[in-house]
């Protein structure tokens, strides 16, 4: 990363890895995610979106990463 951020929420895709999630900016319905890794990579914006949680048998906000719908609901406060 060019710029050293600090994140407000993790989610975990495995035991090695997971997202992290930087900002929001709400009046955007815009998310600043990055991949959290040894690399250093740019993190991205990624649009705010309502998805179904089969976890939670409902729709919830949160954000597309690749093919995964990851609501808002699994993403941990820092």
């Amino acid at each position: 990363m060019s710029e050293e951020r600090k994140a407000i929420g993790y989610h975990t895709l495995s035991n090695t890895g997971g997202l992290a999630v930087y900002e929001m900016d709400i009046t955007e319905d815009k998310v600043l995610v990055g991949l959290v890794t040894d690399e250093a990579k740019e993190p991205e914006w990624l649009d705010i979106v309502e998805g179904w949680n089969e976890e939670a048998r409902e729709y919830q906000l949160g954000f597309m990463w690749g093919n995964w719908f990851i609501p808002f609901s699994e993403v941990m406060r820092c």
